[in-house]
């Protein structure tokens, strides 16, 4: 169980142009010293997307996502460490 926990984040939205979100997340775990856990790190995500009109009736959304950013280490248990950094990006489509 963790003590306590903070989410902070910071949205950017403007249609014609981009949709931004960079959010961060600390937990304080409630672990004892011998799991060897660590959360000593906000981790923090960015999400960038841009909506694209194709027709009256179809749109595709392009994404770009960076997860934890700044390679923290947030985990309450060694055996279960969390990912460093990561990206992820494609397009979806809504018709």
């Amino acid at each position: 169980m963790p003590r306590y926990s903070y989410d902070i984040g910071l949205q950017y939205d403007d249609s014609r142009i981009i949709k931004a979100l960079l959010k961060g997340r600390y937990v304080d775990w409630n672990s004892a010293p011998d799991d060897y856990g660590k959360y000593d790190a906000m981790i923090w995500d960015l999400n960038l997307s841009r909506e694209i009109t194709i027709s009256d009736s179809v749109t595709a959304e392009l994404f770009f996502t960076a997860h934890n950013l700044f390679n923290g280490s947030q985990y309450n248990y060694v055996l279960y460490q969390n990912p460093r950094r990561w990206f992820e990006g494609g397009i979806r489509f809504a018709f």
